[in-house]
């Protein structure tokens, strides 16, 4: 054979080309790809040079959480020549593809002027766009802006709106902002308890001047008001009303000395100390804090105290102390314990056993709207005598005189 054809040789060599290619996918295959989590891992662990270089490639891929953090570094000259245009440049692609932080810092440095020529208008919204997606610091800045009349009319009832949701976001500037707009009655009706609930919980926070703030509120409130704003903010942590849910918060509020002779507040401890939720669970601590709680008249722990007492949590078993504390917590309103007085006199446990008390206490429970009890009270009739329900519809008006008492009917 005299050699390879001119065409045969171009053949060879695009099979050369195709196995080269083909080795080298190969090679890329063995080697790690860059994620976005590697980027945003050195990011955050200020390995700002290793973070260059894993989001460069990927913000030109149009990674746009890429995109906003490589806009961070030139903004901030870490790792890279401090470069405020090239930082607008990838923070504005960032933010038009709804990177919320994005947006949120694009409003920043139009309001400042910073690698774009300084606008007010062009602040506000890009703000907006980062607040209605739920960027509190954004929220506070267009507060910010409406509050001192920066470009835009002053409107103290729109900062106040702002400044709201900020803080029921749980963000701290936020909460102090409301708190003095509340001391000054500037937008919101003047109000020191409330000034002092958001400023306390500035400070739990980290906000800087939130004490100055609570000291000036808490000149214009007695002792009383000042637990009963306390108490108030604990509660709010406990349930994430109106603040983001932090246990930790509540715990620290309400275990504090000045609420120590608050029922409110010891029954919420309980309920921590129960649960488990801002200390470490404790049954024989949770049946305390209840039981002081109850003694003071506060019905839910008398509820609560009573089930502990019932199943023996943190108290030896007792079904006359849980009965005691479940009437005690029934004849409050509390409809739990009134369906509960059903069952215990259906069972004669701690208490007699009598069935027309039994139907009176589910009727009771059943005209407040809890549906087992209306189950149990449409069983019990059943089972029943005429007479016997006669008796327990007589029982239900003495026990609890009220409109909201279903009758029982045979």
């Amino acid at each position: 054979m005299r050699g390879a054809t001119p065409r045969s040789k171009r053949g060879l060599a695009a099979a050369d080309g195709l196995r080269y290619r083909w080795r080298a996918l190969q090679e890329m295959d063995r080697k790690p790809v860059a994620s976005l989590e590697d980027a945003l891992d050195a990011y955050r662990r200020k390995d700002f040079g290793a973070a260059f270089k894993l989001l460069r490639p990927l913000s030109q891929q149009g990674n746009a959480v890429a995109q906003a953090h490589l806009g961070y570094l030139y903004f901030n000259g870490d790792a890279v020549p401090q470069d405020y245009a090239e930082a607008v440049r990838w923070i504005r692609l960032a933010a038009e593809r709804g990177v919320v932080g994005a947006m949120s810092n694009l409003g920043n440095m139009y309001f400042a002027g910073r690698g774009v020529a300084q606008s007010y208008e062009q602040a506000q919204l890009w703000y907006r766009r980062a607040a209605e997606q739920g960027d509190t610091a954004a929220m506070t800045r267009l507060g910010l802006m409406f509050l001192d009349g920066t470009g835009v009319r002053r409107d103290s009832d729109k900062a106040a709106q702002w400044f709201i949701q900020a803080a029921r976001r749980g963000l701290p500037e936020g909460q102090l902002r409301l708190a003095r707009l509340f001391l000054a009655g500037d937008g919101v009706g003047q109000s020191a308890g409330h000034a002092y609930l958001w400023a306390m919980a500035a400070m739990l926070g980290g906000a800087k001047g939130a004490d100055e703030i609570l000291g000036r509120a808490a000149k214009e409130l007695t002792e009383p008001m000042r637990v009963a704003a306390q108490v108030k903010l604990g509660e709010m942590f406990f349930n994430g009303q109106d603040v983001p849910r932090n246990y930790n918060a509540a715990a620290v509020l309400l275990k504090s000395p000045e609420a120590a002779g608050n029922a409110r507040a010891l029954a919420i401890v309980g309920l921590l100390y129960y649960l488990g939720h801002g200390v470490k669970r404790d049954m024989t601590e949770a049946a305390d804090w209840f039981r002081r709680a109850a003694e003071l008249g506060e019905a839910s722990a008398q509820f609560n105290l009573s089930v502990m007492h019932g199943k023996g949590e943190g108290v030896p078993v007792d079904h006359e102390a849980a009965a005691h504390w479940c009437r005690a917590s029934a004849e409050q309103g509390d409809v739990r314990a009134m369906y509960r007085m059903s069952f215990l006199h259906s069972a004669g446990e701690g208490v007699e056993k009598n069935r027309p008390l039994a139907l009176a206490w589910a009727s009771l429970a059943a005209g407040r709207g809890n549906l087992d009890a209306v189950q149990t009270r449409a069983a019990l009739v059943q089972e029943m005598s005429q007479e016997a329900v006669d008796e327990a519809n007589r029982l239900a008006a003495e026990l609890l005189p009220d409109p909201r008492t279903a009758t029982a009917t045979g």
